[in-house]
């Protein structure tokens, strides 16, 4: 499932995928996007950015720290089990897109990830 997501007011491709642990940036989207890559202490390129991420009726916003990729994939950004359990994000029964949380979620994510209403912003997908 591929789907729009937003760093700013700059679009990107975003695949959630749960068979996998960390979430990543394609190295040559995060130049494009103008992310500046730094080292961690484990010796990999990361960028420390803000992604608006949409679902049904509203948005996911987190502040995420993407490990950069030299191989890009289907997607610019692939969000892993990291960025997954930390908004309880569930993907829709038919795969299409992200379900909303439920309420009872909202209250328990963690510092840097909240989940908004539409604002009219929101695309078809």
């Amino acid at each position: 499932m591929i789907l729009p997501g937003f760093i700013g007011h700059l679009s990107v491709s975003i695949s959630v995928e749960p068979n996998t642990s960390r979430s990543t940036i394609a190295l040559s989207s995060a130049y494009r996007l103008e992310l500046l890559p730094v080292f961690d202490r484990f010796g990999h390129y990361i960028c420390d950015t803000s992604l608006s991420v949409p679902t049904r009726n509203g948005f996911y916003t987190s502040k995420v720290l993407l490990e950069c990729s030299h191989t890009p994939k289907d997607a610019e950004i692939i969000l892993g089990l990291d960025w997954i359990s930390a908004c309880c994000a569930v993907v829709r029964d038919d795969g299409s897109g992200l379900e909303d949380p439920i309420p009872s979620a909202l209250s328990s994510f963690p510092a840097g990830h909240c989940w908004s209403p539409d604002d009219g912003m929101t695309i078809a997908y």
